[in-house]
């Protein structure tokens, strides 16, 4: 549940925090020992003051990370910062069509990922 489903007409804030907090309990009741990481929208705005979605998207990952501090084994992982410029532009290198991460995208945030779960209780 994220940004696809935002560019939906039937989809915004309250549906798409809504959604992730469902697949939070789903997930908590398949595997109640697991830690859950949820992952924050990445930018899909041409810069950050394209209120259309940087606003929507910021009020998005904060409810979701306010989610994860009151849930026990829930982690909120905010990658967004690695998809922007200096200048509050989009990475074109990370984001080469302005949605979809790219190589480059891929392997920085998935290296992300990698070293923020290896800091979950101290590591694997």
């Amino acid at each position: 549940i994220g940004t696809n489903d935002y560019a939906s007409s039937f989809c915004r804030v309250d549906c798409i925090v809504a959604g992730n907090l469902a697949i939070v309990r789903e997930l908590r009741l398949q595997k109640p020992e697991a830690t859950i990481v949820i992952n924050g929208l990445l930018p899909r705005s041409k810069s950050r003051t394209d209120v259309a979605f940087a606003d929507d998207f910021a009020e998005i990952n904060r409810r979701l990370s306010c989610i994860a501090d009151t849930l026990d084994d829930v982690v909120f992982f905010d990658a967004a910062y690695l998809f922007w410029t200096e200048d509050g532009g989009l990475n074109r290198t990370m984001l080469p069509d302005g949605l979809h991460p790219g190589e480059v995208g891929s392997r920085v945030w998935g290296q992300a990922i990698v070293d923020r779960v290896l800091k979950i209780d101290g590591g694997l």
